[in-house]
């Protein structure tokens, strides 16, 4: 179905084509899910908004019950701009397409023939496009913001409107072109560049196809695809790299955050990795060659032993052992240049494990237009010394596993290594099985989740200073975002990302309630942290 619209005219480039099983059933799922989340949506405003989308006056005269499409292509030779990449949608319609035509001529005051369509001009609504090409295909609209591409997609006609619906059964459903979909996404991702190269990673496909389901209780993305022969994406689904399975009951159920997964001995992950790590929790990493670990992790963030307070856990198996016990004897030698400074304390024992401790401090970032030695206020490094305030990295290696805990002094107890890869009735990767019939509990290489409403209560109620009726403004938790990466046994890769309607709807609420109380708690501890920041 795809090749005439990928090469049926070669000065517009086919990107995606999206469909849904009906307008209702899109209009009744993104109503329901903004509702549930409490987003500044009113329910009889989605329709116009789906409407708008599609560059129609309204959905008089379309088919309720009929397979919806929207087709995007580019234009290479033109740069990017609002009509370049241009939707083109097929609509079905429920007449001859009598109706739709006296809602274009009442809608828009102009209008100018041209070669196959008719453009409509001077809207009477200002939330209606300038200019909108239509024309009647058999029992189908064909309408767009930009004629040129409305022409690509007569020529196309055939393949595009005849094409079998997909069967998923989500609420949208899209067949991609990779490479399109990673130009035009890469200025959109650079800022995320550091952490993970998400254009490469999308070039690396082959085939991709995403589905959208949207409900009441949640919006669920699930993308689906093969790779390249001979890239990095494609070494990593046939070397199937998952992780250790004990790794998963190492999580916590109360974590706020929680991450594992492997990225096996070869590293081939690296090739979609930043630079960029997360500067306190993996200190050992830089002393120690990539063959001294496994490269299965876990990392959570959980609350403190006195649940007053916070911690940052992180489980590495490794194979090296002497290596990694000699290297984390010595993590205050280690360079960095992230302004955070380890001083090494006594060892101690607990529950017979000898853990190494470390005083954590953060300094601001020095100036890199000066010759002096004048310090700059980092803003990061700021945040990060609010929350590192009397903090302690301790690490010692149990079972095998390198374990690095960040918070405050003790940390690191016998309670946390009790039974830590025992088996548990719902670990991580099954219970993000539960979340998305597309996350295969056998076959997942990545699982993580990740309660953000729930953190910023806690976060809001260990502050100094804050009073019982502040804290009531932030309101129960809701059931979180997850996310799973699963590699199957046919060549295939499958992601899925599921965000809880009532997790929106509490952080709405927080937002709505206690953004003034949030504000204050912040600006006094930032100024309270500048006044005892020692001037050069």
């Amino acid at each position: 179905m795809l090749g005439a619209a990928c090469y049926g005219r070669a000065e517009r480039l086919f990107v995606a084509m999206v469909e849904t099983d009906n307008y209702l059933s899109a209009v009744y799922g993104m109503s329901a899910f903004s509702r549930s989340a409490e987003l500044p949506i009113e329910p009889d405003s989605v329709e116009e908004r789906f409407a708008a989308i599609l560059a129609l006056p309204s959905f008089a005269g379309v088919a309720s019950r009929e397979t919806l499409r929207v087709v995007q292509t580019v234009d290479p030779a033109l740069p990017l701009s609002e009509e370049n990449p241009c939707n083109v949608a097929l609509v079905p319609l429920a007449d001859p397409g009598t109706t739709v035509q006296v809602f274009f001529r009442d809608t828009y005051a102009s209008s100018t023939p041209l070669e196959k369509a008719t453009l409509f001009g001077s809207p009477s609504r200002t939330n209606l496009a300038p200019q909108v090409a239509a024309t009647l295909c058999g029992k189908h609209l064909m309408v767009s913001r930009s004629p040129a591409a409305l022409d690509w997609a007569w020529e196309n006609r055939a393949s595009l409107i005849g094409a079998p619906p997909q069967t998923s059964g989500a609420t949208f459903r899209a067949l991609v072109n990779p490479q399109r979909i990673a130009d035009l996404s890469a200025k959109h991702t650079a800022f995320a560049a550091s952490v993970f190269n998400t254009a490469r990673f999308l070039k690396d496909f082959e085939t991709l196809s995403i589905d959208v389901n949207v409900d009441g209780q949640a919006l669920t993305a699930i993308l689906r695809g093969t790779p390249k022969p001979d890239t990095p994406l494609d070494k990593i689904v046939g070397a199937r790299l998952l992780p250790d399975g004990t790794l998963w009951n190492a999580i916590p159920d109360n974590a706020f955050y929680a991450y594992a997964g492997a990225s096996g001995p070869e590293r081939h992950w690296q090739a979609y990795r930043g630079t960029a790590e997360l500067p306190v929790i993996n200190p050992a990493r830089s002393m120690l060659p990539p063959q001294a670990f496994s490269g299965d992790r876990a990392l959570y963030l959980t609350l403190s032993g006195s649940r007053r307070g916070l911690r940052l856990v992180q489980i590495e198996p490794v194979k090296d052992r002497d290596a990694v016990k000699q290297a984390i004897r010595k993590l205050h030698t280690a360079s960095r240049g992230d302004g955070i400074v380890l001083r090494r304390g006594p060892p101690r024992q607990s529950g017979g494990v000898e853990i190494e401790t470390y005083s954590v401090s953060v300094t601001p970032a020095a100036s890199q237009n000066s010759t002096n030695a004048v310090q700059s206020a980092s803003l990061l490094n700021t945040i990060l010394a609010l929350f590192l305030k009397h903090a302690a990295l301790e690490t010692a290696l149990v079972n095998d596993a390198l374990i690095t805990v960040v918070g405050s002094p003790h940390s690191f107890s016998r309670e946390l290594t009790a039974d830590l890869f025992a088996a548990k009735p719902m670990p991580l990767h099954r219970m993000l099985h539960t979340q998305s019939r597309a996350l295969s509990a056998e076959d997942m290489a990545i699982g993580g989740k990740f309660r953000a409403s729930a953190l910023l209560r806690h976060v809001v109620t260990m502050m100094p200073d804050i009073k019982p009726e502040q804290a009531r403004r932030f309101p129960a938790e809701g059931d979180g975002a997850f996310m799973g990466l699963c590699i199957g046994r046919q060549r295939g890769l499958s992601t899925a990302a599921r965000f809880s309607a009532n997790e929106i709807a509490a952080l709405q609420r927080a937002n709505r309630d206690g953004r003034k109380v949030l504000q204050e708690m912040l600006f006094q501890m930032f100024a309270r942290q500048m006044m005892e920041t020692p001037r050069p």
